[in-house]
């Protein structure tokens, strides 16, 4: 239940952080500067909605909006790249940004499970 409850947080997140990306880039924003300003867009809220809702994690917020941040930023690190390594490849900027957001949804779900809300995400 915890996944279904991630996807739906990521979709959301996945549609708001693209509108974000897309709006930058319209604006005239370099795709690799819209890229960080759609998903820093989100980062507050996931934190808040998946420790609240689709992990429950009654731990010390601080802790585990630190540890929120690493995964994040590991799994951002690696959209990034994708997004990147995508876009040389002649893959459309918009498209590539697409493709980057499955490898985000997977390393922050598992990240969060495993290390930012471990109470109740490990068992």
């Amino acid at each position: 239940m915890r996944f279904v409850r991630f996807l739906i947080v990521g979709v959301l997140n996945s549609a708001v952080g693209l509108a974000l990306i897309y709006a930058a880039m319209a604006l005239g924003a370099d795709y690799r500067v819209a890229n960080a300003i759609g998903y820093a867009g989100g980062i507050l809220i996931s934190f808040v909605v998946n420790r609240g809702w689709t992990f429950a994690h009654d731990g010390d917020w601080r802790a585990s909006f630190a540890r929120w941040l690493v995964v994040v930023g590991v799994a951002y690190a690696a959209q990034f790249a994708a997004v990147v390594w995508l876009h040389g490849l002649g893959v459309d900027a918009r498209i590539a940004q697409a493709l980057g957001v499955p490898i985000y949804t997977v390393l922050a779900f598992l990240g969060a499970r495993r290390f930012a809300f471990p109470d109740r995400a490990a068992g």
